[in-house]
């Protein structure tokens, strides 16, 4: 019998059950049934956007202020060219210009960023002399080119 008890002991005779009270019931923190941590909350969170994000198309919006004193109508070539450069926009049209091209009409570009040039005689200007003096303002080392 001493035999017998030392081999069921480790097998779980019920003596632990009994000390613990429960009468053997399964723990009530068992992988299946304890609430989910913090971390697993956050890692969960985590990978259920980085899958939103990978599903949709990315569009960027960069604000970029006409002048430092935020004044209506005004506009300051130096100060938006140090945003852009900080944003990185102008390192993008540097990498562009070097072979790795975005290509759109003339039109198209003076559609979206002839809102740069001074109101007095952008009118008169044709497509491609309104490109010309938005990438000379906007950059005029690379204009000089």
């Amino acid at each position: 019998e001493a035999a017998a008890g030392r081999v069921l002991a480790p097998l779980g005779d019920g003596t632990a059950a009994a000390r613990r009270g429960d009468g053997g019931a399964p723990d009530e923190r068992s992988p299946k049934m304890r609430a989910r941590s913090v971390s697993e909350q956050f890692r969960a969170s985590l990978a259920d956007l980085m899958a939103r994000l990978d599903s949709g198309s990315r569009r960027y919006v960069r604000c970029v202020k006409s002048n430092r004193q935020k004044e209506a109508w005004r506009f300051d070539p130096a100060a938006v060219r140090e945003q852009l450069s900080a944003l990185g926009i102008l390192a993008a049209a540097t990498v562009r210009q070097q072979g790795y091209p975005y290509r759109c009409t003339h039109a198209a570009f003076v559609r979206r960023y002839g809102g740069l040039l001074p109101r007095p005689g952008r009118a008169q200007l044709g497509a491609a002399d309104a490109c010309a003096r938005v990438c000379a303002l906007l950059a005029p080392a690379a204009a000089a080119r």
